[in-house]
């Protein structure tokens, strides 16, 4: 296989993941599958389930903790479970793993939500 190759492969790779990523966010946040759950969030007395409601309903924050939840499960579902419990930098390169996803996704759901008109940003 040619190098040029294994770049196209990955970056359709992470390519499919920031649409993904979007379009769970999209989902959990703005569809009417989910709406019921969200007024139920939104209508319910405290402030923690009022700031849940509003973390599902931001593609921007959304995308941070579904980036964290793909950086944890990401070893396991390649199959490198016993690497990632093992090694001495086992931990540290799992935060690492973790806070890039969680930032990369976030960051890609901000601006595909910019760019669909999702998030507006007033001054």
């Amino acid at each position: 296989m040619s190098l040029s190759f294994i770049v196209a492969v990955m970056l359709l790779g992470i390519a499919m993941l920031v649409v993904a990523s979007f379009g769970l966010a999209v989902v959990v946040g703005f569809s009417y599958i989910t709406e019921a759950p969200r007024v139920w969030l939104a209508t319910r007395s405290g402030r923690g389930w009022r700031a849940l409601g509003t973390l599902l309903e931001c593609p921007l924050c959304f995308g941070v903790w579904e980036g964290a939840g793909i950086g944890f499960l990401l070893p396991w579902a390649l199959g490198d479970a016993l690497l990632c419990t093992t090694t001495p930098c086992a931990f540290s390169a799992r935060l690492a793993l973790i806070m890039v996803l969680a930032f990369f996704i976030a960051g890609s759901n901000f601006l595909l939500g910019r760019a669909t008109g999702l998030i507006s940003v007033s001054h």
